[in-house]
């Protein structure tokens, strides 16, 4: 498919949405299938703890009634003001605020501060060439009081256009109604910093990071209920040619695309507007951590090929098969994506945990292996409906560490179609009941290390699969393939605190790990380090 390529020439909010619609990414509405209902109410969020602190911490990057950081910035140059449905236009006191929002945009310079009154604003805001830049000694503010609101009119292509550098905003709400309006879009700018924003019930996507964008962070914003019918509106997406991107303590849930979606160059290729068709970069540096992320249609993270992608400290629930996840995926690592770790994440009521696969672009070659791929300490918990916790298939190194996995039919799969030896690594993990099999694979030879595991099920007898032999756990150990793996009875993670697991010893149980530290003898098995 056509492409971007980041171009310094300022670009209008309608040429670039031109370019995206273009390239073939769907960034604004159109018909498509029939309307889902409403967002149902969020189910309960799934709770656990270590060390008697709640796991994962999900610590907060500020508190409520903290002032944002705003890039370090010291106190603002001068404090304006905005209003709308006011007579006159101001002067940008709080006696007589502008009501010129376009207007009140284009007047600030490096060190304003310019605060949104309560209202409705029936407007677009758009950050271009026609706005100033800020200074790294000297951003400009932008925030929102209380019951101040954006709706862009009908036909608006976004919400909030963001083209320029060293910008902060916070608590601005973004409401779109128009079938065509991305709430948000940060494109061809560095160091954005976007806080305690509300984007919800729009027909399009939530926020967009674009080509260009560098250094941009999103931190404690609540993203929700985009809905296309039974086409993606994603909650974030993050394109190719991007680079520094945090997503931090967000919550982003209900959405008929993905939580998260980090788009790969193999489905943006070139911008058809440069002349010298450059080849787009993947996404590299990006940092996904200590959000809540639950019930959309498709997954809570979605990483096609990007490069430096971190995973962390997130919850995340309520993920089930649909029109646009098979499997109902809660983490999917896909396509050319290398380093990326999915470190210390609770995944919760959903049918598959993470899956790791190279996937597929119609009338396009087969995309590149993902590689390099680090799947440490995470709690996946099934359920009733649970289907596998841990899906391996066409990659390359992938270390599957000190995971705890309960209540899944299957605990791990590792499939390869080539006959490669992937070099994967399965090393101190912990699963409990895994009723259908304990693993399955190819062949044993592509787990370079399958070792120093536990696997658990009271009453019934551990079964794996080997290429197409289904047989006993036992009768694999006995041959001395899977070294100090262990069988256990009835083991439970008592009210969810991982750092006591009942019925099996867990310390100084596990292999050491190059470059990770552990306590003790010898590593644990599972997530806790004792």
């Amino acid at each position: 498919m056509p492409a971007i390529v980041v171009s310094r020439r300022r670009r209008s909010p309608a040429f670039v949405s031109a370019c995206l619609l273009l390239a073939g990414v769907s960034l604004t509405a159109c018909t498509s299938g029939p309307a889902l209902p409403p967002p149902a109410e969020a189910s309960p969020e799934p709770r656990a703890f270590l060390g008697g602190a709640p796991f994962p911490a999900l610590t907060l990057t500020r508190l409520p009634g903290q002032a944002p950081p705003y890039l370090g910035a010291p106190s603002p140059r001068r404090e304006l003001f905005a209003a709308p449905s006011l007579a006159g236009p101001g002067d940008g006191s709080r006696e007589s605020p502008w009501t010129d929002l376009r207007g009140a945009l284009r007047r600030l310079e490096p060190g304003d501060h310019l605060t949104l009154l309560p209202g409705v604003w029936t407007a677009a805001m758009h950050l271009d060439e026609h706005c100033r830049n800020g200074l790294p000694e000297a951003p400009i503010r932008l925030s929102a009081a209380p019951r101040s609101r954006l709706v862009p009119p009908e036909g608006a292509r976004f919400g909030l256009f963001v083209e320029r550098s060293f910008w902060a905003i916070d608590g601005i709400e973004v409401s779109p109604t128009g079938a065509g309006t991305v709430a948000v879009l940060v494109h061809d700018a560095q160091n954005v910093h976007l806080s305690r924003c509300f984007l919800h019930d729009g027909k399009a996507n939530g926020l967009v990071i674009g080509p260009g964008a560098r250094n941009v962070t999103v931190e404690q914003c609540e993203i929700s209920g985009f809905q296309r019918g039974s086409a993606d509106a994603h909650g974030v997406t993050i394109l190719p040619a991007t680079t520094g991107i945090r997503l931090e303590n967000n919550h982003v849930h209900h959405n008929s695309g993905d939580s998260v979606q980090i788009v790969g160059p193999e489905q943006l290729a070139t911008d058809p507007f440069d002349p010298r068709h450059l080849p787009l970069k993947p996404a590299r540096d990006i940092t996904v951590r200590g959000n809540r992320m639950h019930e959309d249609r498709e997954n809570a993270v979605d990483i096609k090929t990007a490069t430096d992608v971190e995973i962390s400290q997130n919850r995340i629930w309520g993920y089930r098969p649909s029109s646009g996840s098979r499997f109902g995926e809660a983490v999917v690592v896909h396509y050319g994506a290398t380093n990326v770790t999915v470190r210390e994440n609770l995944v919760a009521g959903a049918h598959t945990g993470i899956v790791v696969d190279r996937g597929t672009l119609a009338g396009q070659p087969a995309a590149a292996l993902p590689r390099q791929i680090v799947l440490e300490r995470n709690y996946l918990r099934g359920d009733a409906r649970a289907d596998t916790a841990i899906f391996v298939i066409d990659s390359e190194r992938v270390e599957v560490l000190h995971n705890v996995i309960e209540a899944y039919p299957t605990a791990l799969v590792f499939l390869g179609r080539d006959g490669r030896n992937p070099r994967h690594v399965a090393v101190n993990n912990l699963a409990i009941d895994p009723s259908r099999l304990a693993f399955r694979a190819s062949r044993l030879a592509d787990v370079a290390r399958f070792e120093h595991n536990v696997f658990a099920l009271s009453g019934s007898e551990l079964r794996c699969r080997v290429g197409r032999q289904t047989v006993p756990l036992r009768s694999v150990l006995a041959e001395g393939l899977l070294p100090a793996t262990v069988i256990a009875g009835s083991v439970h993670v008592p009210g969810g605190d991982l750092d006591r697991i009942a019925g099996v010893s867990v310390i100084d149980r596990g292999a050491p790990i190059p470059g990770r530290n552990f306590l003790g003898a010898a590593p644990d098995i599972g997530i806790a380090e004792h």
